[in-house]
């Protein structure tokens, strides 16, 4: 019997399977098996895993009907071999001594049975400053890891976690129908957990996607999908209070633990809404604007102004506003002037993904006509198009902002460049400079980060 079962649910992952797999065919020890579920794929994914399957012993390939990302995990559960199981997504991996590392701890901690097993998680992505998880690292520092233990909370990544198979199925523990079911399935099994530990030199890497590119289900908010989100917090929320109430016999006593959920939550919550702010209408932006003040309003305090000094760029509590209210006091009139849509295709991408969304976008009529120019955002209420003989003057004479700066390069820009010059302690005159240099700043930060020269 191998001690680990890995589950790579396959779904269009073709670009990145290779990847994936070959980091599980580098590891330093043989003792686990490879299942590739299948979600009925068809841009060659399966003939790259059928490949890896007829090469390496221990690696099965099974093929399920369309489905969603729940039911795929959950057809697999029951059919593994292994002590313990955990999930490595095609689009990520693991580094060469991981599984290694995981057999260390198991070994070394027989007597104990250990329910879930906690290591680190390493983010990148071509447009991501690559970093540890600070919440992830906790947990894998940790010999012990108490179930009350708030960076809990806050790492709900399914990824980087081992979970013993005797007690999955001891709690009949399955992934719910949901676009964050990994959370969800997460936290449900750490609140159920008796013993857990963290292993440091066992790492996962997570590749962050470019928010225009992304197409993930759980990055674009319409009805449904908020909906989704506000179900899966609810449903955290109240496993919470229930693991209070069996631990504690109340839950008044432990008021902290459920204020972080709530807290982190609201986090996500405010996150998701201003990255979707120009794509959602009205009556979705009503609707967030009514969740937000319903759960802010259950917030003690301490934790209401932890959110205010965290989004301070964003003026909490008044955030949520009309596209109108929007459009009339923009931070920023932002005037594209690249050669083409081709160009400016990645400077666009990265300012639908700014951590302070508030701008106007001025774009030549004959780029806004072009099928190069993304176009999810081609629709957005603050994409101003000008007829390209009239631009510059057009532009100017239309911008509703204090602030008129011209983007004249198609480089990505970090997410936090209009924040930080929206935060900058100079006079209004001077912030296109402010945005020049931090767009400068912030890139220079990434490459210096990229190289491991700086933290």
């Amino acid at each position: 019997m191998p001690r680990l079962s890995v589950i790579v649910p396959i779904d269009n992952c073709a670009a990145h399977l290779d990847k994936c797999l070959d980091s599980l065919i580098h590891q330093t020890v043989e003792d686990f098996e490879v299942i590739l579920v299948d979600n009925a794929s068809d841009d060659g994914s399966a003939e790259i895993a059928k490949k890896y399957v007829d090469e390496y012993n221990d690696f099965y390939y099974v093929r399920r009907e369309k489905t969603g990302r729940a039911e795929l995990l959950n057809s697999v559960l029951d059919d593994l071999n292994g002590d313990y199981v955990f999930c490595c997504d095609p689009d990520g991996y693991i580094t060469d001594e991981t599984v290694e590392a995981l057999t260390v701890v198991i070994d070394a901690n027989k007597d104990r049975k250990i329910d879930v097993i906690h290591f680190r998680l390493w983010r990148y992505g071509d447009h991501y400053v690559p970093e540890f998880d600070v919440a992830g690292d906790v947990l894998a520092a940790l010999p012990s890891v108490d179930p009350t233990e708030r960076s809990l909370i806050r790492c709900p990544e399914l990824c980087c976690k081992a979970f013993r198979r005797a007690f999955l199925i001891s709690h009949n523990l399955r992934f719910e129908p949901s676009p964050f079911c990994d959370a969800i399935f997460t936290f449900c099994a750490c609140r159920r957990a008796r013993d857990m530990a963290g292993c440091p030199k066992a790492v996962y890497e997570r590749y962050v996607y470019d928010f225009g590119t992304s197409g993930k289900a759980s990055d674009r908010i319409d009805g449904e999908t908020l909906d989704a989100m506000l179900s899966a917090g609810d449903r955290v929320l109240s496993e919470g209070e229930e693991f209070m109430l069996a631990r504690a016999g109340a839950v008044e006593g432990d008021e902290s633990y459920i204020q972080e959920i709530r807290c982190f939550f609201i986090e996500r919550l405010i996150e998701r809404f201003y990255l979707n702010f120009w794509s959602m209408d009205e009556a979705l932006l009503k609707k967030f604007a009514d969740e937000y003040s319903k759960r802010a309003g259950l917030l003690v305090k301490e934790k209401l102004n932890y959110l205010k000094d965290r989004y301070k760029h964003l003026a909490l509590p008044y955030i949520f506003m009309t596209h109108a209210d929007a459009l009339r006091a923009p931070a920023f009139s932002l005037l594209l002037d690249v050669r083409s849509a081709a160009d400016g295709r990645d400077a666009v991408r990265s300012l639908y993904a700014q951590t302070l969304p508030f701008f106007e976008l001025f774009v030549k009529q004959s780029m806004a006509d072009d099928p190069d120019f993304p176009a999810q955002f081609r629709d957005c209420p603050n994409v101003r198009v000008i007829p390209d003989a009239e631009f510059y003057a057009g532009a100017r004479a239309g911008a509703n902002a204090s602030i008129v700066i011209s983007v004249r390069d198609g480089e990505y820009m970090d997410r936090n460049v209009l924040k930080e010059t929206a935060l900058s302690r100079v006079p209004g005159f001077l912030k296109p400079m402010m945005f020049a240099r931090a767009r400068k700043q912030l890139s220079l930060s990434k490459t210096l980060k990229n190289k491991g020269l700086s933290g």
